[in-house]
């Protein structure tokens, strides 16, 4: 349906969402602009988006903190064995040196 000039348009407001047959900018019943701003809903979108990567990056960083934590806890245990195998042997060394050089009583 085409619209004659001068014609008061339809026009639903987005603040209170009542129709009104009007050409003016703002709504008759709550003085809301009939244009829509988008800035407040894309700063919004902007803050979630901000948050929720900054959650998920702090997600994966306790991840791969507890992951880093627990191969090297590993490693700590294995080189201990390591080494008190070894001191194992350099005292079993140590004592057959000296069995060998004392006397026996």
């Amino acid at each position: 349906m085409n619209q004659a000039p001068g014609e008061a348009v339809q026009k639903i407001c987005p603040r209170c969402s009542t129709l009104a047959y009007t050409g003016d900018r703002h709504c008759p019943w709550c003085g809301g602009s009939y244009k829509r701003r988008l800035w407040p809903a894309l700063l919004v979108a902007i803050v979630v988006q901000t948050a929720l990567i900054a959650a998920g990056a702090a997600y994966a960083g306790s991840i791969a903190a507890d992951e880093f934590d627990t191969r090297l806890d590993r490693e700590v245990a294995r080189v201990e064995r390591d080494l008190e195998r070894q001191f194992g042997q350099v005292e079993a060394l140590v004592r057959s040196e000296l069995d060998r050089r004392l006397p026996a009583p």
